[in-house]
C-alpha cells in the first residue's frame, strides 16, 4: 500500500472533534522505558560544552544509551531527537539535544493544555526536561502527503490561530505534522506559543 493511501485509509473512521477522548490516551510510566540512569546520563551530553558543535557524536551516544531500552531513532530536529519503541508502537520518545531541547518537552507538556485534540499527547517527561513520552502517530515525510491533506490542516490552524502565535507551522515545516488515525492531522512540534494579546 502506498503511504498516499494509507494516510486516506486513516480518514475512514473519522472522530468528531467533540467526541474524541484527549485526556483518555494513556501510556506506561517513563521509568518502566528506560532507567533514571540513562536519563541523567542524557541530560550529561545535552549540557556537555565539549559535544556543542558535535551533533553527530551527540547522536551516536544517544543511540547508544537509548539502544538497550529498545528504542530506535526516527527523526531529529534542530533541539531533539526523535526515537520510537520497538516493542510500544504507541509511543515515542522525545531526547534534548542541547539547552534549548531540555526547555523544549516541558513546554510541549504545558502547551498541550490549550492545543488539544490538536497535537501528540504528551504523557510525562523527566524532571530535567531531557526526555518526554509521547503519544505517536503517522508523521508526514513529503510534500506530496502534506498537499494531499493540506484543506485538513488548513482547518487545523484555523482553530488554533487568532488564540495562539505557534512557531513552524508554515509549509516550509510540513514534517511537523502527523495523523492521528481515525481524527485527522496534528502538530507534533509546538514548544513555541504563545497567547495572542
Amino acid at each position: 500500500m502506498a503511504r498516499i493511501d494509507l494516510i486516506k485509509a486513516l480518514y475512514k473512521k473519522q472522530i468528531p472533534i467533540n467526541e474524541f477522548k484527549y485526556d483518555n490516551l494513556r501510556a506506561q510510566p517513563l521509568l518502566s522505558y528506560i532507567h533514571p540512569l540513562a536519563i541523567m546520563e542524557m541530560n550529561k551530553i545535552a549540557r556537555s560544552l565539549k559535544y556543542q558543535s558535535k551533533p553527530k557524536k551527540k547522536f551516536e551516544m544517544i543511540d547508544n544509551i537509548l539502544k538497550p531500552y529498545y528504542f530506535k531513532r526516527i527523526a531529529a530536529g534542530t533541539n531533539r531527537i526523535v526515537y520510537k519503541h520497538l516493542e510500544d508502537q504507541n509511543i515515542v520518545l522525545k531526547v534534548a539535544l542541547d539547552r534549548v531541547g531540555l526547555n523544549d518537552n516541558p513546554s510541549e507538556y504545558h502547551n498541550q493544555r490549550f492545543l488539544k485534540p490538536f497535537v501528540t499527547k504528551c504523557f510525562e517527561i523527566s524532571p530535567c526536561g531531557t526526555v518526554g513520552i509521547f503519544e505517536r502517530v503517522q508523521p508526514i515525510t513529503s510534500r506530496a502527503e502534506f498537499k494531499s491533506i493540506s484543506d485538513d490542516i488548513f482547518a487545523l490552524l484555523n482553530k488554533l490561530i487568532g488564540k495562539y502565535i505557534l512557531e513552524d507551522i508554515g509549509t516550509k515545516f510540513f514534517m511537523n505534522y502527523g495523523l492521528r488515525e481515525g481524527f485527522g492531522p496534528v502538530l507534533l512540534d509546538y514548544p513555541y506559543m504563545f497567547e495572542l494579546d
